[in-house]
């Protein structure tokens, strides 16, 4: 998939990646920050609860574009391809795979207040 320079370009000024994760910043508070930063630039943005097969879940971040959802793994920045339940969450490249199981339930969640996650 063709990843628009807007997004990179978004993806290279926002910040979220910096943050050290520890017990207060999980996946969910990288996703929910990525969505309402994206917005915030008026990017249409989701949190996507990702469930594994056997595995805990994760969460990522869906930007939309002219050409569909680009996938976005808010803690690095990677882009995520083929995201459909029975595969597993790899980067375009393959480089990085998020656990050993395929997708079980891919879940999108509309923040209704990204604010609520401090944007800056």
């Amino acid at each position: 998939m063709k990843i628009l320079l807007f997004i990179l370009l978004f993806l290279a000024r926002d910040k979220t990646d910096l943050v050290p994760y520890d017990r207060f910043h999980t996946c969910t508070y990288y996703s929910s920050s990525l969505v309402a930063r994206a917005r915030a630039e008026n990017i249409m943005a989701w949190r996507v609860d990702i469930l594994f097969t056997h595995e805990i879940g994760h969460s990522i971040v869906a930007l939309q574009t002219a050409d569909g959802l680009v996938y976005v793994e808010p803690q690095t920045d990677t882009i995520y391809s083929n995201v459909k339940v029975g595969n597993r969450l790899c980067s375009e490249d393959l480089n990085l795979c998020i656990g050993e199981e395929p997708i079980r339930k891919i879940i999108y969640q509309y923040i209704i207040n990204p604010n609520a996650v401090e944007a800056k």
